[in-house]
């Protein structure tokens, strides 16, 4: 058993006026007291003396809570044995004397905490009052067989039933259901915001991100009534499920030309709080169709048509990139080459073809090793023909590149 962690002050009762324990007994009911005395202190005093013959376990006067006995404890207050061992005493001051003992509301507030917290902690469920019952959970002093008293008093006893119901409103709230939101589908249309708006999540209240002033936010598809207030809700919420709702009124037309920059694509995304940009794209392999797409771009070193010498299905894109730039200096290396011939020595024009050819085969080896290794290396018939395709496509635009040099340079020497 424990004790109230409400008490604001500890008094102990002298041994001779309570029994230690309860004879195996738990606690099954609160029994109201009155003090007949407007001084809480007075109680105290009263049950430290020895010899008293009677006790409580609390007094409340007040917003001040008083304890003289452990819980544990069996207090002489109820007039009838076998009810002191199950219940709890409770000695309430009173704010004006006979005949009426009146009750002061602050005191009466403390009471109803006190025993709410009493029958919390020892289980006692829903209190409930009943005069004529062996056991009700909540009683006055005046109900129990024995007592000759007519306390708590004409003016405590009938609201009995009203502290049961305070406290059972304390430790059993009522559930409180929570309001189903219904979407109205309204046409389509964007609004810009004239302050600061919080998209809520209109099922927990969560902020799901903000909105900041002048940002447009368009694709506005659904609106909603939640007391009394109307939201809204994006094409981007509605797709996903999503109970996010921005409140109308702190929306406004659109008046002014709007930069792209400013607005909030309710299609695509709503806020960094719900979308997070992923840079796994990054990171990713390249695939065979992304291979051919790249090998089909003019790179600025001749009709490039077939795809790049050494690119494979599966590379990086930086890889890609990096023997993109190795052929280009390999290009331009070879036409430095050319024009050095052409500058320095006289040849016959067929001389001259077969050096270009030379070089340009040279050239070729170099750059297509890697492919002849994996094309000699490979078992499999299809990754071979692929290859194979490569080399002679390669090969072959690398001579056209060679030609049409060829072509231009005798232009040059007409």
């Amino acid at each position: 058993m424990s004790n109230s962690n409400l008490v604001t002050r500890w008094w102990p009762a002298n041994p001779t006026n309570y029994t230690g324990g309860r004879e195996g007994n738990k606690i099954q009911g609160i029994v109201v007291h009155h003090a007949a005395s407007t001084s809480l202190d007075s109680i105290g005093a009263a049950f430290a003396r020895a010899g008293r013959n009677g006790s409580a376990h609390y007094g409340v006067g007040g917003n001040q809570i008083h304890q003289y006995v452990d819980e544990a404890n069996t207090t002489w207050h109820c007039s009838n044995w076998w009810g002191n061992v199950r219940t709890v005493g409770i000695e309430t001051t009173n704010s004006t004397g006979a005949p009426n003992w009146d009750i002061a509301p602050d005191t009466f507030e403390t009471l109803v905490k006190l025993v709410a917290d009493i029958a919390k902690r020892n289980n006692l469920g829903k209190l409930w009052i009943n005069p004529k019952a062996d056991m009700p959970t909540l009683s006055g002093h005046k109900d129990w067989y024995g007592a000759s008293t007519v306390c708590p008093g004409p003016s405590l006893y009938p609201r009995l039933q009203e502290i049961a119901d305070r406290a059972n409103a304390i430790n059993f709230p009522p559930v409180v259901e929570k309001p189903s939101i219904v979407w109205v589908d309204i046409t389509p249309f964007a609004l810009k915001a004239k302050e600061k708006i919080d998209i809520l999540d209109l099922d927990t209240g969560a902020d799901k991100g903000d909105i900041q002033v002048g940002m447009v936010v368009s694709n506005l598809v659904q609106e909603t009534i939640v007391n009394g207030q109307k939201y809204y809700r994006t094409l981007y919420s509605k797709t996903k499920g999503f109970n996010n709702g921005i409140l109308a009124e702190a929306l406004e037309p659109i008046d002014t030309a709007t930069s792209p920059e400013s607005i909030i694509n309710g299609e695509a995304r709503e806020t960094d709080v719900e979308i997070k940009v992923s840079n796994e794209d990054e990171k990713r392999h390249i695939t065979e169709k992304e291979v051919k797409e790249e090998a089909k771009k003019d790179d600025g070193f001749g009709d490039d048509i077939a795809p790049v010498p050494g690119v494979k299905p599966g590379m990086k894109p930086e890889e890609v990139q990096k023997l993109i730039e190795e052929q280009k200096k390999n290009m331009e290396k070879s036409e430095e080459i050319i024009d050095e011939v052409n500058k320095d020595m006289e040849f016959s024009p067929k001389t001259k073809m077969i050096v270009y050819l030379l070089g340009d085969l040279l050239i070729i080896a170099g750059t297509q090793a890697p492919l002849v290794v994996a094309l000699v290396n490979t078992t499999d018939a299809v990754t071979f023909g692929q290859l194979l395709g490569q080399l002679l496509l390669s090969t072959g635009t690398m001579l056209l590149f060679t030609f049409k040099l060829l072509k231009k340079k005798g232009e040059q020497n007409v």
